[in-house]
């Protein structure tokens, strides 16, 4: 059995770029040119791109306590 603060694996990936954006509240193209520059952490499963929500949030968070530290 998983724990509360552990996500099923499944519930938190989001498959393709249209998850990942409404996820992000980006339109696709937006999500598509931040992840193939390398910004977002995504990952190709075939040719399918996804990501962990657990990865995003975290990326959030960071780019969020790094802009409070360059205040």
């Amino acid at each position: 059995m998983m724990s509360a603060k552990t996500p099923e694996p499944v519930a938190d990936l989001l498959y393709g770029m249209p998850e990942i954006a409404a996820f992000l509240g980006l339109k696709t193209p937006q999500a598509r040119h931040l992840a193939d520059k390398g910004t977002i952490p995504t990952f190709k499963v075939g040719k399918l791109t996804c990501a962990r929500r657990t990865s995003l949030t975290k990326w959030l968070a960071d780019l969020e306590a790094s802009a409070r530290r360059d205040r």
